[in-house]
This record gives structure tokens, sequence and C-alpha cells, in this order.
């Protein structure tokens, strides 16, 4: 009885360690998921870069708790608003580059796009660019994972239809922001004519 413990120990540790899930990262053929500027329904956000953050916990509503997907993975946006990128696999014997090597089968996703034209190669960088570039995303979302060592295989589960549509906006300064940097420089005028 003991031996047949430590066995089933044994493959049920082999069987999740091997456990695999998938998502197909590309938007072809969606008819929402597309990508915008300014506002939703307005120009496509051609030439624009897209990735995505993740979370191997399902129900992640703070996009803070969200890991950024690898940079090898970003992807991007077509004059249609659409975008094409590969199956990411977490976990299993051959999880993509910079994923996860532990399965799940369910996860938090965030789809972020980003004007990349002034240099920004990443969602983070473009967020912090004091530019003014435009960048935008969807809430956290759950997707189960299609799972391809299920009997019979399953495929990787598509993102498109996913997710609403979402604009990459400008990222303006607070009026108060402004009102102060405006008063500091007067302050320094103020101060060098005296």
């Amino acid at each position: 009885m003991k031996k047949i413990l430590i066995i089933a120990a044994v493959l049920a540790t082999a069987c999740h360690v091997h456990a695999q899930g998938q998502f197909a990262f590309t938007t072809l053929g969606a008819s929402t998921g597309l990508i915008y500027i300014d506002t939703v329904g307005g120009a496509k956000a051609n030439g624009y870069s897209v990735d995505y953050a993740y979370s191997m916990t399902a129900n992640v509503t703070d996009p803070a708790l969200l890991t950024s997907a690898p940079v090898a993975q970003v992807k991007t946006i077509n004059a249609s608003g659409i975008f094409i990128g590969t199956v990411q696999n977490f976990g299993g014997p051959t999880p993509t580059a910079g994923l996860p090597t532990a399965g799940a089968t369910t996860i938090s996703l965030q789809i972020r796009a980003w004007f990349s034209g002034t240099g920004d190669t990443t969602y983070a960088s473009a967020v912090a660019d004091p530019l003014g570039d435009r960048y935008g995303s969807t809430l956290p979302f759950n997707l189960s994972l299609g799972d391809p060592t299920a009997s019979p295989p399953g495929s990787a589960t598509p993102i498109k239809n996913a997710f609403p549509s979402f604009a990459a906006v400008v990222n303006t300064p607070e009026p108060s922001t402004i009102a102060l940097g405006m008063m500091g420089a007067a302050a320094l005028l103020f101060r060098r004519r005296k």
C-alpha cells in the first residue's frame, strides 16, 4: 500500500510539473479587442506596440500585481487595429521563453498598447515617458487556457473577442500640476529680475 501511495504521489507531481496551458496571442479575425487611438471606433492604432501582463492566479484586479510578458513577445498593431502574435505556453515541457514553468488552467491577463515611435520599447517606459505619448490597456480579465495535453488535445485559447476594444490616449498632466509648474516658473523669473 505504501508503494502505491508513493507511485501515485510521483505521478501526480509529474503531471503537475508538465501541466501546460496556452493561449494564442493574436486578435486576427476579431470583432472586439481592436485597439484604437484616442477613442474606441476612431482611428486604428496602426504601428503601435502591444504586449500583455499576466498573473498565474485568476481574479486579479490590481494591474500592479501582474507580471509583464517577456519583451520578445511585444507585437505591432497593423492598419486594421489587430496584431498577430504566437501561442504562449505556460508550463509544460516547452514553456515560452521567459514565462513560468509551472502550469495553470486560468490566468489573469491584461492587454496593453502604446506608441513606440519615440523609442519606448515597453509599456512601463511609455507610461513613464514625459513626452505625453499615447498608451492604454484593458482591465485585468480571466482567461481559461487551452490544454494541449488533454485527451483529445485542446487547442490554444484565442484572446480575440475575449476583451473589449480600447483606445490608447495621451497622458495629460492634471491641471493642478500644470498650475504648480507655471507658478514655479513665474517665481524663478520674478526672483531673477530682482
